[in-house]
């Protein structure tokens, strides 16, 4: 608890800091992300000074928003099964984007299977359970440092309770078979279950709760049912003292550790953070994207967007709501080869000391991984690939290599097109030189021609460096593109300092924005890439013949 100490309002934020709301999503041991941006989310009072207006805001992607409500009006409206799905299949289908619908109702199905099945095992037991309409909260006195704390607890998922027996089922995506649980989310979970009490008012308004009565009941549950395959797993079954012990043993000095922020983190979670513009970790690259204007509404861009979206703009969506995905189908022994090769180069710089990578690493019980997984000439190609980034490694220097950060995160905004911009980098380092960028690249031929516009990471990172938003500075911060092919490495450097180089990049990346950001019905593109696309199996122009 001696975390809320230290902890202060961040510079562009407002409101109350002593109102304090955990979910158990909050707690996830599991969880990677801005420990400062999970400190403002558990306080429901802060907001932004300056709001993005409400029509330039994110649109929402949860996913899993039209799945509740059409449970909700099966379980609270008298629907049966099949007029529930009627429903879904009416009008409400068409608000949404065609693959989301197909999820939607392959959702449907599937949890509508598995609460079958877990009812009857109940029934077994001789319980009943009827779902519950309201939310479910419970509240803590608490004063810190000589300051009342406003603490509240919350759960989502599907509400059951009957006589003598409360049930939370948590609802995933995928399939929960074989899902490894968290433990500080089961006791958050199963505490709050425990103790819970009807929100009278809105599950997400930013005041405190209006809370019901609390009725004790002897067995608490807690379930998960996985919406890809119907699986279910029980997470919790205990009497309601367990439960209470779960949270304290398991949960509660997550709540702190949340509560307290720490470091600025930046990463994919950004674009959604009421602080950017603000934060101190984001640098602000006005025109750094070439846009004139912002698109609809914010978003958030990086290469691996640019591409998607060249191919077909669908998954760019589908990915946003992760959806399940089968990432088999993008597989192929190129890719599998490629991932290898890099896997393997990130290794080799990710040790210490810091030293080069040399030919005899490249092969044998410390080569390249999942060799045994490609055909023959694939796997004799990768360890050729590997053995020739030896001869340009860049840690390969006379002088001494100072810092070494590979694959780094880069984030930045532009605020002209209100994007934020995600860039992977494979390698930053430094030598008595100053700084650079390496990306490395894994072709069987090295195409000469267009390289900003062939490998527009490249661009980006010349844009990058040119605004300073890499280290060394505007310009100080060299890009390197190294390819390794059939025929041997080639290494290419691109000159940051050239107005002309730096022109040609902005070019470059402007052309893959433009139609993206003022996108917002991501419309499928049936064609070739319907056959690697890992979201196939949703999408009506992707259909496969497998069975969904």
């Amino acid at each position: 608890m001696e975390y809320l100490n230290d902890w202060t309002v961040p510079e562009g934020m407002s409101g109350d800091p002593n109102h304090l709301r955990f979910r158990p999503s909050h707690v996830r041991t599991s969880a990677r992300g801005c420990p400062q941006r999970l400190a403002m989310k558990v306080r429901p009072g802060l907001a932004p000074v300056e709001p993005v207006p409400r029509q330039r805001a994110r649109p929402n992607t949860y996913a899993l928003a039209p799945v509740e409500k059409v449970l909700d009006r099966r379980a609270f409206h008298g629907l049966d099964d099949e007029a529930a799905l009627a429903f879904w299949k009416g009008s409400e289908a068409r608000r949404h984007h065609n693959a989301h619908a197909r999820w939607v109702e392959h959702a449907l199905v599937r949890y509508l299977r598995a609460e079958k099945e877990i009812d009857s095992g109940l029934r077994a037991d001789g319980t009943t359970v009827e779902a519950v309409s309201h939310q479910w909260a419970r509240t803590r006195s608490l004063t810190v440092g000589g300051i009342p704390i406003r603490h509240e607890e919350t759960v989502t998922g599907r509400r059951f309770d009957g006589p003598g027996i409360r049930e939370l089922r948590l609802l995933r995506h995928g399939s929960v078979e074989g899902r490894a649980s968290d433990a500080a989310e089961v006791g958050l979970a199963a505490g709050v279950v425990a103790g819970a009490r009807r929100v009278l008012g809105g599950a997400w308004d930013t005041g405190g709760y209006r809370l019901g009565a609390h009725r004790p009941v002897e067995r608490i549950r807690v379930v998960e049912i996985g919406l890809l395959d119907g699986s279910h797993h029980v997470l919790f079954d205990d009497t309601g003292p367990a439960a209470h012990a779960a949270y304290t043993d398991d949960a509660e000095a997550h709540l702190w550790r949340s509560a307290g922020g720490g470091e600025y983190l930046p990463g994919d979670d950004c674009g959604a953070c009421p602080l950017l513009g603000r934060c101190p970790a984001v640098m602000s690259v006005p025109g750094l994207l070439g846009m004139p204007e912002p698109g609809v509404h914010r978003k958030t861009w990086s290469v691996s967007t640019a591409r998607s979206y060249e191919r077909c703009p669908a998954p760019v969506h589908l990915g946003d709501l992760r959806l399940p995905r089968n990432k088999e189908s993008e597989e192929t022994p190129a890719t599998t080869r490629g991932r290898a090769v890099h896997s393997w180069i990130e290794t080799q710089h990710r040790r210490t000391p810091v030293r080069a990578c040399s030919p005899h690493d490249a092969d044998g019980e410390h080569g390249v991984p999942e060799r045994g997984r490609l055909p023959a000439n694939e796997a004799a190609l990768a360890v050729q690939m590997a053995g020739d980034h030896t001869l340009t490694c860049p840690l390969a220097t006379p002088s001494p290599v100072l810092d070494v950060h590979p694959e780094r995160t880069v984030v930045v905004f532009d605020p002209t097109a209100d994007v934020l911009v995600i860039a992977k980098v494979d390698l930053l380092y430094r030598t008595e030189a100053g700084w650079a960028l390496r990306e490395t690249k894994t072709a069987r031929r090295a195409d000469e021609g267009g390289l900003l516009e062939h490998h527009p990471q490249m661009a980006l990172g010349v844009l990058l460096s040119a605004h300073g938003a890499l280290p060394g500075g505007p310009g100080g911060c060299r890009v390197e593109l190294e390819r390794l092919t059939v025929t041997g490495p080639v290494l290419k450097e691109f000159a940051v300092g050239d107005s002309v180089i730096v022109a040609r990049a902005r070019r470059a990346i402007a052309s893959l924005v433009k139609g993206w950001l003022k996108d917002t019905a991501y419309k499928e593109k049936p064609g070739r890439p319907c056959a690697t696309c890992s979201f196939a199996r949703w999408c009506p122009g992707g259909e496969r013949k497998a069975d969904r």
